[in-house]
């Protein structure tokens, strides 16, 4: 903890900082060293400098006093006359008051001036008075005396201040040698607390740097939640926190590409499985299996507009949670719809959610709503609703665009192919499938090996009716020979428009005897209705044929066409069963310019 501690003390103050710190102490240490030693050297120097003074002044001392014990041997001796040892004796005193000295050494010293003066006074007048010699003498002596006393009581005061500045050298000395050792000691001292800062500075950043590199690897490695410790303020930190930046928008970005990727699956799969889907009924419950996977718990509903687009009806729900059970009526009353995008309302309450959210059995509520389009056409709307406050969130309101873009696509091509389809096998005129679609139809049923009959009918003297009442006549002709059928038959039947005004009947399931009984009906109602209607009267000849008497489709419709022809020959408005053995016969017919003369009201009444 007191690691941690320092190294977040240290993690406060920036790297050039430390150094700077680092550097400062060592200064400050050598600092200390070198004036310790210059103390120390300047101490002992002015102690040997007072010891060299004060034993020039002793050496000087006891050279005058030399001097002065030799001039009085000479003066001792009758008849000599020391006039130059009185000239040196002098020169040496004032060398002796000439040196610099303490002030206890001059005081010494200058303790000599007045015995010395009066000395010279009375030796200069006994040398230079010869004829006074016994009265200058006695006077001269007692001032020798006291100059000799004076000289060696200086003498030994010297000696007491030698001693005294001997011992304060000795003690400078000692002193010396001790600050030297405490100038060593102080110097190892600092060499080692430097040594100890430096390797605090270069752990503090090895710990840093370390801790950074970790974090740095477990990035790397994919741990993208592993964050540096941004506590300190130092280029380290610094990088930490660049580190931790770096970290948090990569994160970001990976959640944002998951999210994409997730979505992306999402959208791949549900187009796969819409690309499956081979009809609307089928797209519907690809699309509420996609519910269930988008949302386990939000109530889900698709409505989808019908074919007059006028009315919206509901078309798949959520498998599990069920429908939310949306008001709306109409494409355009839904806001979403009109608005193109998605609309989302977290509270139905609020002022301006959609009014239809109101008054739902579970109280208040919040809601998303996903148009459906296709090709900029509105299809329906996707509507889905939640507790109040927690509508879908933004990664299911994007599953949910996904799949109302792809479910839009998928349903509004099927439904296109599904009226080009029925445009391609639907007679525009009578609403009847067409030749190419009965021709599938006959291959579908021989495939299956099924039993059929098929029965072709042509409108008789269709020429004269359209030369004689106009275009306008036959195309009701034909819608009535067309609708008439259609009542006719049964719905797994089919009534076809061969072509011009030939039909066709494929009755799966029936032979040709029952055929027969089926153009009778028809030719019953036929009747009827042209008293019903008033249209203009017209018959119709039939041929029939089953699949008992061949097993391929060209075969079948030859048989029944020569049947046709034959009840053609045989005056038109009646039936005729194909005989295999007659195969062969002429089947390209012409209507004759006058047909036979029908009594409908005979034929109406089934005689």
């Amino acid at each position: 903890m007191q690691a941690r501690g320092s190294r977040q003390w240290l993690a406060a103050i920036p790297l050039t900082g430390r150094f700077y710190i680092l550097f400062g102490i060592l200064l400050l240490s050598v600092a200390g060293v070198l004036f310790g030693a210059l103390r120390a050297t300047s101490l002992q120097s002015s102690a040997s400098a007072d010891l060299a003074r004060v034993a020039a002044v002793q050496r000087s001392l006891d050279r005058a006093l030399t001097l002065h014990t030799a001039i009085a041997a000479e003066l001792a001796t009758a008849g000599n006359h020391p006039q130059n040892l009185l000239s040196t004796l002098r020169t040496q005193l004032d060398l002796t008051w000439s040196m610099a000295a303490a002030p206890e050494v001059q005081t010494i010293t200058e303790s000599l001036r007045q015995p010395a003066s009066n000395y010279f006074e009375s030796a200069e007048t006994y040398v230079n008075n010869t004829a006074a010699s016994d009265w200058a003498f006695a006077d001269l002596e007692p001032r020798r005396a006291a100059l000799e006393t004076a000289l060696r009581d200086a003498m030994t005061r010297m000696r007491a201040v030698l001693f005294r500045v001997e011992t304060r050298v000795l003690t400078q000395a000692d002193r010396a040698d001790s600050v030297t050792a405490w100038l060593i000691a102080g110097a190892v001292f600092a060499s080692l607390f430097a040594g100890f800062a430096l390797w605090l500075v270069a752990h503090s950043i090895q710990s840093s740097l370390r801790s950074v590199g970790e974090v740095a690897q477990a990035l790397a490695a994919g741990d993208m939640d592993n964050r540096c410790d941004t506590h300190g303020h130092d280029e380290v930190g610094g990088l930490a926190r660049m580190i931790n930046l770096l970290a948090d928008t990569m994160q970001g970005m990976l959640t944002r590409l998951r999210s994409e990727a997730s979505r992306s699956t999402f959208s791949n799969q549900l187009v796969e499985a819409l690309e499956m889907a081979d009809s609307e009924n089928e797209a519907d419950k690809v699309i509420a299996r996609a519910m269930g996977t988008i949302s386990e718990v939000h109530p889900m509903e698709l409505l989808l507009a019908d074919s007059s687009r006028a009315h919206l009806e509901r078309a798949c729900v959520h498998p599990k949670t069920g429908s939310p059970n949306c008001s709306v009526e109409s494409p355009y009353s839904c806001i979403a719809v009109r608005r193109g995008h998605p609309q989302i309302f977290s509270d139905a309450e609020a002022l301006n959610a959609c009014p239809k959210l109101l008054g739902r059995m579970g109280g208040a509520l919040s809601a998303a709503c996903v148009p459906v389009n296709f090709m900029g056409r509105a299809l329906g709307v996707l509507h889905v609703t939640g507790a109040k406050g927690k509508p879908p969130n933004p990664e299911q309101i994007a599953q949910l665009t996904a799949l109302g873009v792809h479910a839009g696509n998928r349903i509004g091509t099927l439904r296109a192919f599904e009226r080009s389809q029925l445009q391609a096998s639907t007679d525009s005129l009578t609403g009847l499938t067409n030749r190419r679609a009965a021709e599938e139809v006959l291959a579908n049923l021989l495939a299956v090996d099924s039993a059929f009959a098929v029965v072709m009918a042509d409108l008789d003297s269709f020429k004269r009716l359209n030369d004689t009442m106009g275009h306008e006549a036959g195309d009701r002709a034909l819608k009535l020979f067309a609708d008439t059928a259609r009542a006719v038959v049964r719905d797994r039947d089919h009534v076809v428009r061969w072509g011009g005004e030939e039909f066709a009947l494929l009755l799966p399931g029936v032979n040709a005897e029952r055929a027969a009984e089926v153009v009778g009906r028809l030719r019953t109602a036929l009747a009827q209705a042209h008293l019903l209607t008033g249209t203009p009267i017209f018959t119709a000849s039939f041929g029939i044929a089953d699949s008992s008497m061949a097993r391929d489709r060209e075969t079948i419709i030859r048989l029944a066409d020569e049947a046709l022809y034959r009840s053609k020959q045989a005056g038109r408005d009646c039936s005729t069963v194909g005989d295999p053995a007659l195969t062969g016969t002429p089947s390209v017919r012409r209507e004759r310019d006058q047909g036979a003369v029908v009594d409908i009201t005979q034929v109406a009444r089934g005689s």
